[in-house]
């Protein structure tokens, strides 16, 4: 049997390595909606919360900035701490 990951455990070892799709994944688990799309920018919302920008990586680029990795993680651990 394969045992399931944490997805924070993940997200912090390799901050600049994680894909787009998978902080998307996150998100929604997390039960964040895709509100809004304007081209590379990726508007998440969750009743009752901030809503969060998430850029999609351009060109050859094929991992997300660090800093929008560094949002998902506050999302995650604050979720933890509920």
């Amino acid at each position: 049997m394969v045992k399931k990951q944490n997805p924070l455990v993940k997200l912090k070892a390799s901050k600049s390595n994680i894909k787009f799709a998978e902080l998307v994944k996150n998100l929604q688990l997390l039960g964040y909606v895709e509100q809004n799309i304007v081209g590379s920018h990726f508007i998440f919302g969750k009743t009752g919360h901030l809503p969060i920008l998430i850029v999609k990586p351009h060109g050859n680029k094929k991992t997300c900035h660090p800093k929008d990795v560094n949002k998902v993680i506050k999302l995650l651990e604050a979720a933890e701490n509920e």
